[in-house]
């Protein structure tokens, strides 16, 4: 592969034995092999000890080496997906991109790092004391309160509109 070692015809076999492969190009290849953590459920294959994205072996196997600063993209958005034509390559903004046009980006409590629920972000949006105040009640800090409060933040849960510059 691309900087490892090169995969033998075992390697191979072995990658295809965690691969429920489909009759069709237009379905998913699903990879039923380890995934690896924190990766969101893309999958894990290692050769000679050098792990590699399940989705990025696939895609090299069948297209060839991925050019240097390029990542691999699901069209499908299915992150065990490993049919290759499935994948494409692209930068890290089109993968980011990829994700806001498709709506997939964590928001609200989906999001593993919030801090508060919509129950409360409802609440600090309608409470009419200062920020600190409220800052101090729920253990944030008064910037993410005017964030809540002007729409750059929780939007999707307050309605609020994003405050333009002038």
């Amino acid at each position: 592969m691309a900087d490892g070692p090169q995969p033998d015809k075992y390697d191979i076999a072995r990658f295809f034995s965690k691969v429920n492969v489909r009759p069709s190009m237009e379905d998913c290849w699903e990879w039923i092999g380890a995934t690896g953590r924190g990766v969101m459920g893309y999958g894990s294959f290692s050769v000679a000890q050098h792990n590699l994205s399940a989705h990025r072996f696939s895609y090299e196997y069948f297209h060839g080496r991925i050019p240097e600063g390029l990542v691999i993209r699901h069209r499908c958005d299915n992150p065990t997906c490993v049919n290759p034509w499935h994948l494409e390559t692209g930068t890290h903004y089109d993968n980011v991109l990829d994700r806001v046009i498709r709506n997939r980006t964590s928001r609200g409590t989906a999001n593993g790092r919030a801090k508060l629920t919509e129950d409360q972000v409802l609440d600090i949006y309608h409470d009419p004391r200062p920020a600190t105040h409220v800052a101090k009640d729920y253990g944030i800090d008064h910037t993410s309160v005017h964030n809540i409060r002007n729409g750059k933040n929780w939007a999707h849960v307050t309605g609020a509109k994003r405050a333009q510059r002038k």
